[in-house]
């Protein structure tokens, strides 16, 4: 087996609401990663809900992050979405407000 890829990955839940919030954090992460004296060699994953994934997808691309972060879904979407890399699941919301189990994905 391989070397396991590390990742610091930001599920974002239902906290973020809109596109503006979406670019509130984004900015203020991208703020504090360039007042760092050293860049960070762990790739950022973004986890917004569904109904962002188009808008923070486009966010990612015009943001000076986009080098070293990714847009991650809370669960598989229906929709193609552009530089979608990421899902979690088994996302613990999706387990308590659905009933899903460990059976319906594996």
């Amino acid at each position: 087996m391989g070397k396991k890829e590390k990742l610091i990955i930001s599920n974002w839940k239902d906290y973020i609401q809109t596109e503006i919030q979406a670019r509130e954090i984004l900015d203020g992460i991208n703020d504090y990663l360039e007042s760092l004296s050293e860049t960070i060699d762990i790739p950022l994953v973004f986890c917004p809900k569904n109904d962002l994934l188009i808008s923070v997808s486009e966010l990612l691309k015009k943001s000076h992050l986009a080098h070293n972060a990714f847009l991650g879904s809370q669960d598989i979407p229906d929709i193609k979405v552009d530089g979608l890399r990421y899902a979690i699941l088994g996302h613990s919301s999706r387990r308590y407000n659905l009933g899903e189990t460990d059976s319906m994905y594996w």
